[in-house]
């Protein structure tokens, strides 16, 4: 019966394929792939796929090879871009034939690090809850763990473990599985268990019931010995030589791992601290990951995950775990972006965003005094913030003067202040921008970017030459007037009534002149012309002009000018005019 049950599948397996041939049922066609982007930090962007097929199309979104919860139609909207956006983006779209996969698209951040979050699968950043940030949103489900203060002193940005009943587990069980390529990285502060029995894991995947083989970053204390080691596939490794860690203390760790093909290197602090040569290291099965375990947490001492006694008692924050092996440099640069933060405030308490922030002045006369406003730098990192600088660059940087920063090196926690004064310089009107940068030993912000502007109007010029000064009609713009277009008729009934029509006051007109008269400045020249005329009358009513020529004129020694000239009548009344 054997040979007949073997003909009879192998037709059917012939039969469907005959069928599926002549029905047309193909996989899914793809037309146009996803183009890569370049998003704004908080801004947002949107990848699409065009595809024909067999039937109702479906369609599948990922993120770095992991599914993205929700992401099931043709196109996908990123919102409100952040870093762990960073990465490739496929999308599978399946008919009744079968399922075909996109070309990557590769998003970025302008000015990210792209190196130490692309590949990104899961991110626990602890700022207040165990959400998953990567695609899969496989958040850890909390067991007792307490929302505590991080390394960067910020509440309830960490999570604290009591060595005891205290652990957490992720919802889902990882992806990775196998020998795989991978790293996991995390800060960690051990605190003292009291006993010395037991090496708690930190973190740890995999199982140790036979199906597979426990990858785990254990933790372990002697009254002389503290030491953080891996254990994977039957084989231990110190990862800090013959070093005794500190307690008390955060350590940022990374573990690193090529796969069946490649070493898995052990970082703490950025610094690496050995290496394993060869395959065997990773052989785990999808299995959840797991925080803080071992039989002394609770109730679990029973799972056959766990292979040490313990559980860890200290802080844990910034798990993350990536599906490709990190470089020496990308774990370096993590750590360091990490560790010396810069956040820059304005006003205080309102972080600005790098490369998208701005700030803009209200409109202010050319050559006034201009408006300061007051930036505040803070230190988030756990090292020291040293060489601030501030400056600006851009063709109207002269328009924005920087003042001194109080201090250009910040302790972990510290902060300092600085002024910007919009103060326009005179000659021009319109827009005016410039770039701020604040410079810092910072390695992820070279210099943190600030798009400045502001709105200058000359009182001075006159660029649409319609007898008012850009500044004069900026402020009765709400009168129709406008700085760039002339409007002559208006500018004229304005001067030749405003007077009339009672516009002005006895005291307001006695203050612009002063017993002093008024006179005018040449624009193109920067020359004043005052111009006085005499006048004669004989009886206070008719007014002639009463010429007056070179030789009759002197200047006195009180540097007053005179005027001799004689009259045939014996009495007359004469006056100055000016202009």
């Amino acid at each position: 019966m054997k040979p007949v049950v073997f003909l009879m599948k192998t037709f059917s397996l012939r039969l469907l394929a005959f069928f599926s041939c002549i029905l047309g049922l193909e996989a899914a066609s793809i037309s146009t792939h996803p183009v890569s982007q370049r998003i704004a930090y908080g801004g947002s962007g949107s990848l699409s796929v065009v595809a024909t097929g067999t039937g109702t199309l479906s369609y599948q979104w990922q993120k770095d090879g992991i599914s993205i919860v929700g992401a099931t139609g043709s196109s996908l909207t990123i919102s409100n871009m952040r870093p762990w956006h960073v990465g490739d983006y496929r999308v599978q779209v399946t008919d009744t034939g079968g399922t075909v996969t996109s070309n990557a698209a590769e998003i970025t951040i302008p000015g990210v690090n792209t190196g130490v979050w692309k590949g990104l699968t899961h991110y626990y950043p602890f700022d207040g809850n165990t959400s998953d940030l990567g695609p899969s949103q496989n958040d850890f489900v909390n067991t007792n763990a307490v929302a505590t203060s991080d390394r960067l002193n910020r509440a309830s940005a960490s999570y604290a473990f009591d060595g005891n009943t205290a652990w957490m587990v992720s919802e889902e069980n990882l992806p990775i599985s196998g020998s795989a390529p991978r790293t996991f990285a995390f800060w960690m502060r051990a605190e003292s268990r009291g006993h010395f029995n037991g090496n708690p894991n930190v973190l740890a995947h995999g199982t140790k019931n036979g199906t597979g083989d426990l990858f785990s970053i254990s933790w372990t204390e002697s009254a002389t010995n503290r030491h953080l080691f891996v254990h994977g596939s039957w084989l231990d490794a110190g990862m800090d030589g013959t070093n005794v860690l500190p307690l008390d203390s955060w350590m940022h760790v990374v573990v690193a791992s090529g796969g069946a093909a490649g070493d898995t290197a052990f970082f703490i602090n950025g610094a690496s601290q050995s290496t394993i040569s060869g395959s065997g290291m990773f052989n785990t099965a999808l299995t959840k990951l797991r925080i803080s375990t071992g039989s002394d947490s609770g109730g679990i001492s029973n799972d056959s995950f766990f292979w040490w006694n313990a559980g860890f008692k200290g802080r844990v924050d910034e798990v993350r775990v990536y599906n490709r092996k990190l470089a020496a440099n990308e774990v370096l640069a993590l750590y360091e972006a990490e560790g010396a933060e810069i956040a820059v405030e304005q006003p205080s308490g309102t972080n600005l965003v790098s490369g998208v922030a701005a700030y803009s002045w209200p409109a202010a006369a050319t050559g006034g005094t201009g408006s300061a406003v007051t930036f505040t730098i803070r230190n988030l990192g756990t090292a020291n913030l040293t060489s601030l600088a501030a400056n600006t660059s851009g063709t109207h940087a002269a328009d924005f003067v920087v003042g001194s920063l109080g201090s250009t090196t910040l302790a972990s926690g510290g902060n300092t202040t600085f002024t910007v004064n919009f103060s326009p310089t005179p000659g021009a009107s319109g827009a005016r921008t410039a770039t701020l940068r604040i410079s810092s030993n910072d390695v992820d912000e070279s210099s943190f970017v600030i798009a400045l502007s502001g709105t200058a109007y000359s009182t001075t010029l006159d660029l649409d030459s319609d007898g008012m000064s850009d500044w004069g009609e900026f402020k009765l713009s709400a009168l129709g007037f406008d700085w760039q277009v002339a409007n002559t008729a208006l500018v004229s009934a304005l001067y030749a009534n405003a007077d009339a029509a009672g516009l002005f006051t006895a005291s307001q007109v006695q203050n612009l002149n002063v017993g002093t008269p008024i006179i005018q400045r040449n624009h193109a020249t920067g020359e004043f012309t005052l111009t006085i005329g005499l006048e004669k009358s004989g009886d206070l009513s008719t007014w002639n002009p009463f010429p007056v020529t070179t030789p009759q004129t002197s200047i006195n020694g009180q540097g007053k000018v005179e005027l001799k000239f004689s009259s045939p009548e014996n009495a007359a009344f004469y006056r100055l005019r000016a202009q």
